[in-house]
């Protein structure tokens, strides 16, 4: 019993973590991207909402791909309407 809700915990955890990270992001329109990744680096749910209005799936994608080079959110969306 005791080791059944340990499990479960365990895996809880691991799932929190594992939605947190991105990799269900998929599921996700690319505007709730763009705001997650703002709001995570601090800005406001008003900042984040006027600056991922209108990104499209690609930019989205591009977006979040230079954010793990390192880029803000911002500077990374701003690369993104470039190309």
């Amino acid at each position: 019993m005791i080791k059944n809700s340990l499990t479960i915990m365990v895996l809880g955890f691991l799932t929190i973590n594992t939605v947190y990270a991105g990799l269900f992001d998929v599921f996700k329109e690319p505007v709730e991207i763009c705001m997650d990744r703002f709001e995570s680096a601090g800005s406001s749910s008003t900042t984040a909402a006027r600056e991922c209005s209108g990104i499209t799936k690609g930019e989205a994608k591009y977006m979040v791909r230079l954010i793990e080079d390192g880029k803000s959110p911002r500077g990374a969306l701003y690369r993104c309407e470039e190309d």
